[in-house]
């Protein structure tokens, strides 16, 4: 989707751009990190200010003990077992 969106000229931080998306009297706008690939704020809306929406990330170096290797000492269940 972000291939058939318009790049602004609007202020962003270094190694991101804003890109647009209009359909309908609808928006959408990402700031799109292109080093790391990812959006970095998400905002949408509709042209007439009655919906509004944002969102946003923030990139964070991964912990040194992930979080699903604390899980070594647990059994597998499955979870269909648990449904009556």
């Amino acid at each position: 989707q972000l291939r058939q969106m318009k790049k602004l000229a609007k202020a962003a931080p270094a190694g991101a751009n804003w890109y647009e998306g209009r359909q309908d009297g609808r928006y959408l706008r990402v700031l799109w990190d292109e080093g790391k690939a990812c959006p970095l704020r998400i905002e949408s809306g509709t042209d007439n200010g009655l919906v509004r929406r944002e969102m946003s990330a923030v990139v964070q170096p991964a912990p040194k003990t992930l979080p699903w290797q604390a899980l070594r000492g647990y059994a597998q269940k499955e979870y269909s077992d648990f449904l009556d």
